[in-house]
């Protein structure tokens, strides 16, 4: 998706006047309305990208590492209590220390103050509820980082 939203700003043929975003897109309507707010499309296309490359593992890790942790989550995924675990609990009971990664990028890198009040670019973020199939859909005020 980033890579998408990249092509399309660097076109230049585009305007744009309205994102959306569900789920990681949901991310990326954030950070490219942060960048736009700092620099236009060059802001844009600059905060994805270092929003994505500082969300990526794999950046950060050398390819032996990278070989290492690939082991691993491997051997996470294919063990049967893994499974039945992950099944069995909600993110809230397996994650008590409330361990978000992808939050703390967020909160870095935007700022939901100066996103909520901006109005050169309208931005429609929304949610499903795994459990009923409910579409939500966040008003701009409501926008904050994942909590």
């Amino acid at each position: 998706m980033w890579g998408v939203l990249d092509a399309l700003l660097e076109d230049g043929r585009l305007g744009v006047e309205a994102i959306t975003g569900a789920s990681a897109g949901a991310m990326n309507a954030v950070v490219l309305v942060q960048g736009w707010l700092e620099g236009g499309i060059d802001g844009a296309r600059s905060q994805l990208e270092t929003f994505w490359r500082s969300a990526s593992v794999g950046a950060s890790l050398s390819p032996a590492q990278r070989g290492l942790l690939d082991l691993v989550l491997g051997l996470w995924h294919n063990q049967t209590w893994t499974n039945m675990i992950t099944r069995s609990f909600g993110p809230y009971q397996t994650n008590p220390l409330n361990i978000n990664p992808l939050r703390d990028e967020i909160d870095a890198l935007v700022d939901f103050d100066r996103v909520r009040a901006a109005t050169d670019v309208e931005i429609f973020i929304s949610a499903t509820n795994v459990w009923t199939g409910k579409i939500k859909i966040f008003r701009r005020q409501e926008l904050t980082a994942i909590t």
